[in-house]
Formats: structure tokens, sequence, C-alpha cells
């Protein structure tokens, strides 16, 4: 088999170690979540100011601006005192003494049972990214928070140390109901199966891509009673807890012109991608074996060019020739410009605008690329049509995705980050790019567009 044809093969059979490479998806680790996560403890007091109890929740940051998300039940009191512990945070009990780190008194909304606040000591925080897609019953969540019986068995000290507990359960059915028995108004509630007590109120339910679907706020408890109808007792059901939908939350922020994160594309499990992944492989093994079958056939088939016979007293070389005898020629369109093509759609996003240096950009991204797994952009990204020079741009800065005909842009924890029409775009977060957005990389500046 002559050398062209067993490139020709080992470029066959690197195609699905390509896909391979190309279907991992990104998602929001653990770590990146408990950055966004607080302890809530309220100090009740009554209207003489003696103390009447101390609770305690979960709340979680929803942006850049200190404002954070927890339940109704959690701030609610007489006078309360709040005050917000962030995981790795070491408070002295004596540091609760000076007063709240809570600006003025939270936002509350009873029938959702949901509660909006704002702390200083939040900015620094990493806010969650709130779904606009509810996950598919059966789907995996987890809950996330500060559940009370998990400290009892903590080393009593003065200090408040809190770190969160990550429970593992499912996404069970989406109803309607209430959690307000005393108004008329239904809203829409999450049912799940990963285990909360008390002190998770108010902590986020979260689907695999690590992104806020529900907030968490309450389980059942089942009440005994003697023949005379009075309780002597209750127990918790398992298996069965509720959250507010996530989408009651988004509407309460929309109304009151409070900015969050929105995850906007549907979230892939590890199985949904491993499924694809080994649709692509048999899909492109098939392929393969195919083309693998026709080279060779053609290999066997096709004469070999032999050397003709030198004649006596010659050279064996003529001017021109290539070596054995034969002319060298190269057909137009046949040289080595050709052999990096690829036959695709033809469709392009382009990105264009300005440099840093003044000088103009203009990036074109075939559609085929950023369908199949996506075009890295940076100063050094691997595919020649996402290079972007600039200091301020990292190695690999950002990767741009389409999914269904929809453009997205998810930020690789670059350096100087990325902003969609100046809005900022979380390491993991999927952001929508519209045609004729703006994007920002550092201090370069792009517009999109078809």
């Amino acid at each position: 088999m002559n050398n062209s044809v067993y490139r020709k093969l080992t470029a066959l059979c690197a195609i699905p170690v390509l896909w391979i490479s190309a279907a991992a998806a990104q998602q929001i680790g653990e770590a990146q979540i408990i950055r966004g996560i607080v302890q809530i403890i309220n100090f009740d007091f009554d209207e003489a100011g003696n103390l009447k109890g101390v609770s305690s929740g979960t709340g979680f940051v929803i942006n850049d601006e200190g404002y954070i998300v927890t339940n109704n039940h959690v701030v609610d009191g007489d006078n309360p005192v709040l005050f917000v512990v962030p995981e790795g945070a070491i408070v002295p009990t004596s540091a609760l003494q000076d007063g709240s780190n809570v600006d003025g008194r939270p936002r509350t909304y009873r029938d959702q049972d949901l509660a909006i606040l704002r702390s200083d000591d939040a900015m620094r925080l990493q806010p969650l990214v709130l779904s606009a897609i509810l996950p598919e019953r059966g789907a995996e969540i987890r809950a996330v928070g500060f559940p009370g019986v998990a400290d009892q068995f903590k080393i009593d000290t003065s200090d408040i140390d809190p770190v969160a507990t990550f429970t593992k359960g499912s996404l069970g059915r989406l109803i309607e109901g209430k959690f307000n028995s005393e108004s008329d108004r239904v809203i829409d509630i999450v049912q799940h199966d990963a285990v909360i007590n008390g002190g998770n109120s108010g902590g986020p339910l979260i689907d695999e891509c690590g992104r806020v679907v529900g907030v968490n706020t309450a389980g059942i408890s089942r009440q005994f009673r003697d023949r005379s109808g009075n309780t002597i007792g209750s127990s918790d059901v398992a298996g069965t807890y509720y959250a507010s939908n996530i989408m009651e939350l988004r509407k309460i922020l929309e109304q009151l012109d409070v900015p969050y994160r929105s995850g906007e594309a549907p979230c892939r499990s590890d199985v949904d991608e491993l499924e694809d992944l080994i649709k692509k492989v048999m899909i492109g093994g098939g392929v393969v074996a195919a083309a693998i079958g026709v080279l060779v056939i053609f290999a066997l088939a096709k004469p070999q060019n032999r050397p003709a016979p030198t004649p006596p007293g010659s050279t064996g070389h003529t001017p021109g020739a290539a070596p054995g005898g034969a002319t060298a020629r190269v057909s137009p369109g046949r040289g080595e410009g050709a052999r990096t093509q690829r036959a695709d759609s033809g469709r392009s996003v382009i990105l264009s605008g300005i440099g840093p240096s003044g000088r103009p950009i203009r990036l074109s991204l075939s559609e085929d690329a950023l369908g199949r797994g996506g075009v890295i952009l940076g100063s050094q990204s691997p595919d020649p049509s996402g290079v972007i020079d600039a200091d301020t741009v990292s190695r690999q800065h950002a990767v741009m995705t389409m999914r269904n005909g929809v453009l997205y842009i998810r930020d690789q924890d670059s350096t100087n980050g990325t902003k969609v029409n100046d809005e900022p775009v979380s390491p993991g977060e999927d952001k929508k790019v519209s045609p004729g957005d703006t994007i920002r990389m550092g201090d370069v500046e792009l517009k999109a567009s078809a």
C-alpha cells in the first residue's frame, strides 16, 4: 500500500478520537457552588428588646451587588437581627453583638416563602446561575445548605464556622400548590427526594450543571393524635421534600429589576453526553470502516507505477522529471493548499471589532465547528479561526457553541472575564448570544453577526 493511501487511512481512523475530545461538557463544580452559599442567623427580639430565640437557615448569592435569596420564614420575626456568614469565614460569636451585616429589612414574599436581602459581605462571593429550564422528572438534583442536625456532631467552640452539606436525589414532579395556607395564591412547586432538614431552608436546589432550579422550603411531617384528637407526636415523611420553582424567583427579580445570572441552555448530564458520544463513535466507526474498505480496494486495484528500463548509455534522469523517470507535474487545484480544505455547510458566524491597538479583528466561525463541539476563543486557541491577538485575552479565554441554531458563549475561567452586552458571564455559564450582541473579552470588543 502506498504512502498516500496510508495517510488517508490514518486520518480516517483519527475521526472518532476527535469527536471524543469535543464531546466533553463543562459543568459548575461544587467548589464554585460553595462560594455562593451563606448561612443566615436570625436573632429574634420582642418589642422590649429581649431575645426570644435564635434560628438559622441558608441563602445563596445571585449577583455581584451582594443580593441574597432565602426563605421568608428564615428571616421572619417580630424584630429580627440577621447575620450572613459565608462558608470559610470563621466568625467569633462576640462579633454578632455588633449587629446585623444585612442592609435594612429584607423584601419578603409569604406566598412563595421567599425573601431577598443584601449584604456587603456577599459582594466578594460567587453568584449562582438561575436556570431558565427545569429538569425532567427523574433527573438528578442536589440540595445544598447548612442543616442544623449536622452541627450537632461538630466540636463545640465559640466560633461560627459554617460548612455546607450536599445531598443528592432526583426530581419527583412539578406541581401547583400553596406554602401559605392562608393565601388563595397557587404557586409552582418542585417535589424532590434530596434530603433536607431544619437549616436547609432557603438553600438552592441545583441541577447536574450546578444551576439553581428551586429554593428549598420544607418537608412533610405526619402528626399522631389520640382518640380525643390531641396531638401526641409527629414524624417526618422521608423522601418527600419541596422547593419553590425557580421561575417564581425569576419573576420577582424581574419585577424588582434586580439583576441575576441566567442559564438558558438545556442541562445535559454525563449520561446524555456518553450516549451521544457512543452514537457518534458508532456512526463514525461505520463510516471509517466503509472508507477503509474503498481505499483498500482502490489501492489493490490501482496499477503500480514502475520505473521504465534505462536505455544503455542513459543517465536515468531527465531534467524536470521525478526520480524513477516519471515527469513531475502539479495539477491546478491539487497543491498543498487544497489538502487543508474540508467540505461543510459554508455558513459562518462573524465576530468583528477593533483590537486594543486599533487593528480590525474579524473572526469567521464555521457553524459546523460550533455545532460539533465549539470553537475556543483565545490568544492561543487550538483553532486558527478563534485566535485573538491581544494581551488581555487569555490563552483559551472562552468557547462558543451552537445548539439548535442558537449561539452560546462560555467563559473558561479567564483572567479578565467575558461579558455579553456588559453582563458578566460566569465560568461554566452558557450565555446566549444573538445577532447584534456585543461580546467583550478583556479590552477586546466584538459584535456578533450571522
